[in-house]
């Protein structure tokens, strides 16, 4: 069986059962009901192609459309969930169960595999032995000087390395870039839990993202025209990294020295890429979301720090302006769908990045489509939809992962001064009724507490504030951007994809590669 989720379960999947019984191919295509049971489809959306069964082996070939008119699901960019099993038997139950669940961007845009240059040398960021701690979910950090370097080099492939047996403890990996003023604690840096308070303050400062890697996830490779600086001196000059450690069963003595390993070269690229850290603000009175929200929204707007957005130049670049090739959404627990618009005089462009079916456990960063200029007049905005009907509290910003964030990392060249571009709201708290209970059942409760925290309410400023690696700049009461649209079909999400007549086609020998992957 294999099937495709929004969110994991089997209520609405689409599932397609296949086999072969006493020697010939069956197939069918199932719908989840909302009470969990399957329900038999008339016409199959999925094709068996081929089967084979010999030596106690199955082997199936089968596609399905990506998109179409009836179709329960459509296979978008956003995040899908691939469900898995076997049955014991050939005959199909409507209760039948699952074996696995594994997040997938099945439409992840991919770069052809790069020749590695002569001069190709790599550094690594792994912990060394770390005991995995006895505890279900575990955040380790371990700082990382820059290496030191005769001349400024590009870092061109990310690459995670997982040590081998620990498969079902690493959960994702995070790099991220710190510059200068850090208190290293000791020699060595900081190596122990993140967040914590043995954790020095200035080290949570560190949230430029570099790299992320999560489970399912492979390298990442940049384009072959540009590279990430390291060892120049406006580039990084420390770096964090984070893992997170997955241990259900609590189990103990568990020794891991995983990490990523980054490929650098001394033949410098055309251009130097830079991260654009896009969205709301993390520190200060930071983000306030209600308990009992289904979709609860925030904004994060760059609409007023074009004029820091003034590119590196060389012989190969004269624009006013950068092109963005790449991004990662980032929310934590709550978060249900990140969008990333753009906007320019006031009309509304493709989306940079959307992900309608977030998964905080599946975060990595992906391609666009199309690399897209980027224009110092030119607005990005960052929504975030939160989901808190599981909570009974107030769910504030910050960096623990029960709170919440809300930002988009974009990888853009050539670099430009400019590296948070980021949004907050002042507002008195007298203005918000802080009884969790009056936002149960609620609804005019929760959209009030919206537009407070999202600066559309009397009494509250809306602010954007700029930053280069060293200093910021703060512009109070901004005008909540205005966005235009002649074709509102472009503000909400497409439900299909422009090569909507290509297939999906999966073997059962790469299914049952991941199925024992996950179980080791």
């Amino acid at each position: 069986m294999l099937g495709l989720s929004t969110d994991g379960n089997l209520e609405n999947a689409d599932v397609f059962f296949a086999g072969v019984s006493n020697g010939q191919p069956y197939s069918s295509n199932y719908y989840g009901n909302s009470d969990g049971k399957l329900s038999l489809q008339p016409i199959s959306e999925w094709h068996l192609m081929y089967s084979n069964e010999s030596n106690m082996e199955t082997t199936l070939t089968f596609y399905r459309e990506l998109s179409g008119p009836n179709m329960k699901m459509n296979i978008t960019q956003n995040t899908m969930r691939v469900l898995w099993g076997y049955g014991k038997t050939d005959n199909v139950s409507d209760s039948f169960q699952l074996d696995g669940v594994k997040s997938q961007y099945l439409l992840q845009e991919q770069l052809p595999e790069l020749e590695m240059p002569n001069d190709a040398f790599h550094i690594q960021f792994r912990v060394n032995e770390t005991q995995i701690p006895k505890s279900k979910t575990t955040y380790w950090c371990k700082s990382f000087e820059t290496p030191q370097l005769d001349e400024q080099v590009h870092a061109i492939v990310f690459s995670p390395y997982i040590q081998e047996g620990n498969e079902a403890f690493v959960h994702h990996i995070v790099v991220y870039g710190c510059y200068g003023n850090l208190s290293k604690g000791n020699n060595n840096g900081y190596d122990g839990k993140c967040y914590s308070k043995n954790m020095p303050n200035d080290w949570n400062n560190c949230i430029e993202v570099v790299f992320a890697w999560a489970i399912g996830g492979s390298k990442f490779a940049l384009p072959e025209h540009a590279g990430l600086p390291v060892g120049g001196k406006d580039d990084h000059e420390y770096y964090l990294l984070e893992i997170h450690y997955d241990n259900p069963e609590e189990k103990e003595g568990v020794l891991d020295s995983s990490g990523i390993d980054i490929t650098l070269t001394k033949s410098k690229r055309q251009y130097n890429v830079g991260i654009l850290t896009i969205g709301y603000t993390v520190t200060g009175f930071s983000q306030f979301i209600p308990p009992y929200a289904e979709e609860f929204k925030y904004y994060g707007h760059c609409e007023a720090c074009g004029s820091m957005i003034t590119p590196e130049r060389n012989s190969q670049w004269n624009e006013d302006g950068v092109k963005m090739f790449a991004v990662l959404l980032h929310a934590h627990l709550t978060g249900r769908k990140i969008r990333v618009r753009h906007i320019r005089n006031g009309k509304l462009l493709p989306d940079v990045m959307y992900d309608e079916n977030y998964d905080f456990n599946y975060q990595e960063l992906r391609y666009m489509k199309k690399e897209t200029f980027l224009s110092q007049g030119d607005i990005l905005q960052t929504e975030c939809v939160y989901d808190t009907t599981q909570r009974t509290k107030f769910t504030k910003g910050g960096l623990g992962t029960e709170e919440e964030m809300c930002l988009a990392f974009i990888l853009i060249y050539p670099r430009t001064k400019l590296k948070r571009c980021i949004t907050d709201v002042e507002y008195d708290r007298n203005i918000i009724n802080m009884d969790p209970l009056h936002y149960k059942n609620n609804e005019d409760a929760i959209k009030k507490m919206e537009l407070i925290v999202n600066g559309l309410e009397p009494k509250t400023n809306f602010t954007q504030i700029c930053s280069d690696r060293s200093s910021r700049v703060k512009y109070k009461n901004r005008p909540f951007p205005v966005i235009k649209s002649d074709d509102l079909s472009t503000i909400q999400p497409t439900t299909t994809e422009e090569n909507s007549a290509a297939k999906f086609c999966v073997t059962t020998g790469i299914i049952f590669i991941f199925i024992s992957y996950w179980l080791i």
